[in-house]
């Protein structure tokens, strides 16, 4: 099994560095067609099934790999076993979980929400480190699932994924409609702050 899995690894990083022009060339592109990213993913599942590949360039015009377990537990140290195993490929940076940024608006299957539009209420548990939280969304409608969605992707982005998979507990989702002057409210950037402080 062990012999499986360095194959798997190789497998991975050969098949990324023989098609690495292609990528790009996806990357910089406009073409809808997915193939070639499609086939990413599929060589990343021969590894472990829970990782999925993001792909971008960053402000120096670098190409970046993200590798995502896609909140899944499970699947953090295979994450960090399949960038810690990668070959330096010119041009390429190679990332280990969603990274957190300070301000992004983001939109999940038609559904709109600024990162203004998200409240949180916490309550830190330091023994544990961790820290409950309730994600309260501007329109959240229960019925629509987009609403946890991208409220997932915004917790991911802004507090860092390895944060949401180590640092926080338990979430609930609620609609502003909850707000009150009885606790206090923060945004996600404050959050993050307060967890880089509280919990490393």
């Amino acid at each position: 099994m062990i012999f499986n899995k360095k194959d798997t690894k190789k497998e991975f990083w050969d098949w990324f560095i023989k098609n690495k022009t292609n990528l790009e060339e996806f990357i910089k592109s406009d073409n809808k067609d997915y193939s070639i990213y499609n086939q990413l993913t599929n060589k990343l599942h021969k590894f472990n099934n829970l990782l999925y590949p993001e792909l971008t360039i960053d402000e120096n015009d670098n190409f970046v790999l993200i590798v995502t377990p896609d909140g899944i537990k499970d699947g953090i140290a295979p994450t960090k076993e399949i960038i810690e195993s990668a070959p330096l490929i010119d041009h390429w940076v190679l990332k280990k979980f969603r990274q957190a940024t300070d301000k992004m608006d983001l939109n999940f299957n038609g559904l709109e929400l600024k990162y203004t539009e998200i409240r949180i209420w916490r309550n830190f548990k330091i023994e544990e480190v961790k820290v409950d939280i309730a994600v309260l969304i501007k329109n959240y409608n229960e019925k629509d699932t987009r609403f946890i969605s991208l409220a997932f992707l915004y917790l991911d982005h802004i507090l860092g994924e390895f944060n949401v998979l180590t640092r926080v507990g338990y979430i609930d989702f609620l609609g502003w409609d909850k707000l009150n002057d009885k606790f206090e409210s923060i945004d996600l950037l404050t959050l993050r702050k307060e967890i880089e402080v509280n919990l490393y």
